[in-house]
């Protein structure tokens, strides 16, 4: 394995961690994550567009924001497999931050 392959995993890994904790769990910038989970369970709530019930459930969930993010921000070249430990490794980054954070 190079150098920069383990750079593109730790940082696909780091990068992944933080933005699904932010879109998750935090305010954001000028509110925007809060507002979206505000919506989306107002959403939920009030039966407004049910086919995308599964996005606003997922919108607030650590792990599934995590999933499809590691999707999308890992690099290109990254096959699915490892796309898919890249979600792996950062539920298990959660898991070990958890009770510190």
């Amino acid at each position: 394995m190079q150098l920069s392959y383990l750079q593109d995993l730790l940082f696909s890994l780091l990068a992944t961690y933080r933005v699904a904790l932010a879109i998750s769990s935090e305010e954001g910038p000028f509110s925007l994550f809060l507002l979206a989970r505000t919506w989306a369970e107002f959403a939920l709530k009030h039966k407004r567009l049910p086919m995308l019930a599964w996005l606003w459930r997922g919108i607030g969930c650590y792990y599934c924001v995590s999933f499809w993010l590691a999707l999308l921000l890992s690099p290109s070249y990254f096959t699915l497999t490892e796309r898919v430990g890249v979600a792996g490794g950062v539920a298990l980054l959660w898991k070990l931050l958890e009770r510190k954070v």
